[in-house]
């Protein structure tokens, strides 16, 4: 936990916060922490979502590319409830559009 702590505290700001969290979120991902890991992950989501962290193209590439790569493993494995979490986490992350009647 403290290596957590030191590791966000050493990325504060901005896409820097996020590579933090990602950084933190993929640690305890490979150390089968998956609850606290997908505590990171939601951080950044609800950061995006409320405007209070903009993130670059960069940093959503590589959170797009992590989700879809551990949903990919997910539904490999059969194991759909968490496939669709990781794939709803990217998401997440999109311009939300309106899915109700096209503009024609």
């Amino acid at each position: 936990t403290q290596l957590m702590a030191f590791v966000k505290s050493k990325f504060v700001v901005g896409d820097d916060a996020a590579r933090g969290h990602l950084l933190v979120y993929q640690f305890l991902s490979h150390c089968g922490m998956a609850v606290a890991a997908e505590h990171e992950v939601e951080e950044v989501i609800e950061a995006h979502i409320s405007s209070k962290r903009v993130l670059s193209d960069a940093v959503m590439q590589r959170l797009h590319g992590t989700f879809w790569s551990q949903g990919g493993r997910c539904f490999v494995e059969n194991n759909m409830t968490e496939a669709l979490k990781y794939f709803n986490y990217s998401l997440s992350l999109s311009p939300q559009t309106s899915l109700s009647k096209p503009d024609y």
